[in-house]
C-alpha cells in the first residue's frame, strides 16, 4: 500500500486470470460507481495515478495492467487488442462484477469500446480519454510515426528496442514523456516515480529492487513467455513504459 496524490492510497492487487494479472485498488466507497480504468498500449495501470485518485470521493476505482504490460506477464496469453478485451472482459466477471464504468484512454479506449459492444450488460457507461477509435482513420504526429516506423523496421528496429531496455528506468520514461507530453515539465514528480517503479519491477529490469507477484499467485503457472504491448493488428514488443 501506498499514498497517491489526494490523500489517499492505493493498493497493489494481483488475480489468477489464466494466469496472474496485477492492479491497482484506488479505493473509494463501496456502494458507489465503480469505475475501471483501462491503459493505452506501453502503458500501465500506473497511468492513472494522478487522475484516479480525484474520482474516489465518489466512485470506487480499479486499474488493471493489460497482458505484456506493466506487472502481467503474458504467460501464454494474446497480447492482441481482442485477447486483452477478453481479458478485460474476465477482469470484470471475476474482480468487478455489475455493470461498470469503463475510463480507456488510447488503445483502452478501443478495448472500452469493444467491450461495450460484445458485451453491454457489463458496462454502465464509457469515458473515452483521447481513444484509438477502431474504425476512424487517424493521423498520428510525425515524431510518432517516425518512432514507431523505426520500431517495425527489421534489424533496426529490435536493435533499437534492445538498447532501450538496456537503459535506466527513470532514462525510459522520461524519454517516452518527452514523446508523450506536450509539456512534460508539468507531469508531478509522483507520476514519474510510480513509472520508474514500475519498470523497475517488471522481468528482466537492468535496474535492482523488481518485485515478482506473490508465488501463491505465480506457483501453479508456467514460466513467464516474453511480454508484448498490443497492437490492433496482432502484438510486438511494446516500445513504451507508458502511452
Amino acid at each position: 500500500m501506498r499514498a497517491v496524490r489526494g490523500g489517499g492510497r492505493v493498493v497493489s492487487r494481483w488475480a489468477d486470470l489464466g494466469g496472474p494479472l496485477h492492479y491497482l485498488d484506488f479505493g473509494g466507497p463501496a456502494g458507489g460507481p465503480l469505475i475501471v480504468c483501462v491503459h493505452g498500449l506501453g502503458g500501465s495501470a500506473a497511468n492513472w495515478v494522478a487522475l484516479a485518485p480525484l474520482l474516489t470521493r465518489g466512485c470506487r476505482v480499479l486499474a488493471p495492467d493489460l497482458a505484456g504490460h506493466g506487472l502481467t506477464q503474458s504467460r501464454g496469453r494474446g497480447t492482441g487488442v481482442a485477447a486483452n478485451r477478453a481479458l478485460l472482459h474476465r477482469f470484470l466477471a471475476s474482480v468487478a462484477p455489475g455493470p461498470v464504468i469503463l475510463m480507456g484512454n488510447s488503445m483502452g479506449g478501443m478495448i472500452s469500446l469493444l467491450e461495450a459492444s460484445e458485451h453491454p450488460g457489463a458496462v454502465a457507461g464509457l469515458i473515452l480519454v483521447d481513444p484509438a477509435l477502431p474504425f476512424l482513420a487517424a493521423r498520428p504526429g510525425p515524431l510518432v510515426t517516425a518512432m514507431f516506423l523505426l520500431y517495425l523496421t527489421p534489424g533496426i528496429g529490435r536493435a533499437v528496442m534492445a538498447h532501450e531496455r538496456r537503459l535506466p528506468p527513470a532514462r525510459r520514461v522520461a524519454g517516452v514523456l518527452r514523446l508523450c507530453c506536450a509539456v512534460p515539465a508539468r507531469v508531478t514528480a509522483d507520476v514519474i516515480t510510480r513509472q520508474v517503479e514500475v519498470l523497475d519491477q517488471r522481468p528482466g529490469s537492468p535496474a535492482p529492487g523488481r518485485t515478482p507477484a506473490p508465488p501463491s499467485v505465480l506457483s501453479s503457472r508456467p514460466s513467464a513467455t516474453p511480454d508484448a504491448g498490443p497492437t490492433s493488428g496482432g502484438s510486438t514488443r511494446s516500445p513504451a513504459p507508458c502511452c
